[in-house]
């Protein structure tokens, strides 16, 4: 994956410039992915008792943030790891700094650092759309013999 590029001149100082296709493709991932949370809450608020849809509601959204906070904190870390390793030296913030030939390298390693993370990401998320196709319809989650919910408003 760390390797120079030859002969391609990207928007990046004159560094490698294959990022428009990761744009779309997050673009596009990021769409379905939100598809799918909807279908999640729906599939929750439908299961869960008429007295708990807030909590359950809420639970889906809770555990989706701390997912979110997760996911940037180990992706993040992988980041600085793959260009602490493969950079010119220095952490990321030492990029800004970097001038010449140097900064060239620096640039094409964070390039390959986010690419490293872009592909884990998208593994990440084929497994999460695996997982979504496996979730039951909505109307699924009650058995046929189950009572219907009553109509009765819920007390506050």
């Amino acid at each position: 994956m760390f390797h120079q590029r030859e002969g391609s001149a990207g928007a990046l100082g004159g560094v490698g410039g294959d990022c428009g296709g990761h744009g779309v493709a997050g673009l596009l991932a990021g769409a379905g992915f939100g598809q799918l949370v909807g279908r999640l809450i729906l599939l929750v608020q439908d299961s869960a008792p008429r007295d708990q849809l807030g909590v359950a509601t809420t639970a889906v959204r809770f555990f989706q943030t701390l997912g979110n906070a997760l996911g940037t904190a180990v992706f993040g870390s992988v980041l600085a790891r793959l260009y602490a390793a493969h950079g010119p030296g220095g952490d990321i913030t030492a990029l800004a700094r970097l001038t010449g030939a140097g900064r060239a390298d620096g640039i094409r390693a964070f390039v390959d650092a986010t690419q490293v993370v872009f592909w884990g990401g998208a593994g990440l998320m084929a497994l999460a759309a695996l997982l979504a196709l496996r979730l039951p319809k909505a109307g699924d989650t009650k058995s046929a013999a189950a009572p219907p919910r009553e109509t009765e408003p819920v007390a506050a």
